[in-house]
């Protein structure tokens, strides 16, 4: 299962973050070339998944197990649709 939009723009920030790239973070970690791009689009690979996981600080299973903590800690910071799309429904 992959991580909502949200979760994977967040994992891609604090990797960029701390390594420049996401290539520098793979390279460093020995992961193959574009492995956590295509982790967070549904693709198993537990390796991969292990060293996501670790580097932003949750487990495996919270991240990319379904509607764990990792979702509904950043699922609280939706903001509502904007006023004119609301009206429009």
């Amino acid at each position: 299962m992959r991580p909502p939009p949200n979760v994977k723009h967040d994992v891609y920030c604090v990797i960029r973050k701390r390594y420049g790239s996401i290539p520098a973070f793979e390279r460093e970690k020995g992961l193959y070339r574009r492995s956590v791009t295509d982790v967070l689009c549904g693709k198993k690979s537990r390796k991969t998944q292990e060293a996501v996981a670790a580097e932003i600080g949750h487990t495996v299973e919270s991240l990319f197990g379904g509607t764990q903590s990792a979702v509904a800690d950043i699922s609280e910071t939706i903001t509502p649709s904007h006023r004119i799309n609301a009206e429009v429904r």
